[in-house]
């Protein structure tokens, strides 16, 4: 199997998941939970060669091992920072085999990440799509030919030029977390050990949708 660049971008902890409805402080602890578990499946995937963190929080610096860093100025968007980074981490005269997977897939495993790359070796270009429409992983055997653009019902856009192989892989491949009740989902798919940790910390899933019945409010979250 060739050996593949993967490039994860993450935005400032704290400033996302508002749709959680934790504070600031918890996002940032949910976010680098779940960060640290797609790192952490990342480097188990066969195949992997090179790990990239794309982002422009420099706190990340001091919060993960010194892994390879893309520091970006994050002013011009997720997908503008990403394909600054790729210009700047290629071989502009042979492109290498890398792709983009999200820092929110918690129940992300080895063998879901080596299907999806095994895929795009057999047809150059491959993207999952998460369950919501947007994009979780986007890969190309060539990364000058990698052309992001994440965002809502970035699946849509993603699928004209890249195979779709959400059918490979499994449904912790394409859940994104955004949300408590899709965490809700997650854990009962099998949550990373960093998230399923945090989530314990909080008192439980329970706890943090302040329900007593969790199972009720998953229904909510649609798994195509």
């Amino acid at each position: 199997m060739t050996e593949w660049r993967i490039v994860i971008p993450v935005r400032k902890l704290g400033a996302g998941k508002t749709r959680t409805g934790l504070d600031s402080s918890d996002r940032r602890d949910l976010s680098l939970a779940m960060l640290r578990d797609v790192m952490a499946a990342v480097k188990a995937t066969r195949g992997v060669g090179e790990l990239v963190i794309c982002t422009s929080d420099t706190s990340l610096l001091d919060a993960l091992p010194r892994d390879n860093f893309w520091l970006t100025t994050g002013s011009e968007g997720l997908n503008t920072d990403l394909e600054e980074a790729l210009t700047d981490i290629s071989d502009p005269r042979r492109g290498a085999p890398t792709a983009v997977v999200v820092a929110d897939l918690p129940c992300l495993t080895p063998s879901d990440l080596q299907a999806v790359l095994v895929e795009a070796e057999r047809g150059s270009a491959a993207f999952v799509a998460s369950v919501d429409g947007g994009t979780t992983v986007l890969a190309n055997s060539d990364s000058r030919r990698l052309s992001p653009s994440f965002g809502e019902s970035s699946a849509v856009k993603h699928r004209r030029w890249n195979k779709d192989v959400s059918s490979a892989v499994g449904v912790g491949c394409r859940l994104d977390v955004d949300t408590l009740e899709a965490l809700a989902w997650g854990q009962r798919i099998g949550l990373g050990p960093s998230t399923e940790s945090w989530v314990t910390s909080k008192g439980g899933i329970a706890a943090l949708l302040g329900i007593s019945d969790p199972e009720r409010s998953m229904r909510k979250v649609s798994i195509a």
